[in-house]
């Protein structure tokens, strides 16, 4: 099942919704400073931090652990 359409779809539809998020919040809100943002708060803001790590750091995992293994 890994790889189907419908397997892959909600890790895309999360990782890229949130890198719209955070290029609105460095491009519209920081560089041209025509906006303002709320910080992310509570669960949501955990969440984000994560799929930041995972994005930044998931192939790197995956390259460990297969040396690992």
């Amino acid at each position: 099942l890994e790889g189907r359409w419908w397997t892959a779809a909600p890790r895309a539809i999360v990782t890229w919704s949130f890198a719209i998020f955070v290029a609105k919040v460095v491009v519209w809100d920081s560089v041209l400073g025509w906006g303002s943002t709320p910080a992310l708060k509570g669960d949501i803001a955990v969440w984000a931090g994560w799929v930041m790590g995972v994005w930044f750091g998931g192939r790197t995992l995956e390259k460990v652990a297969r040396i690992m293994k």
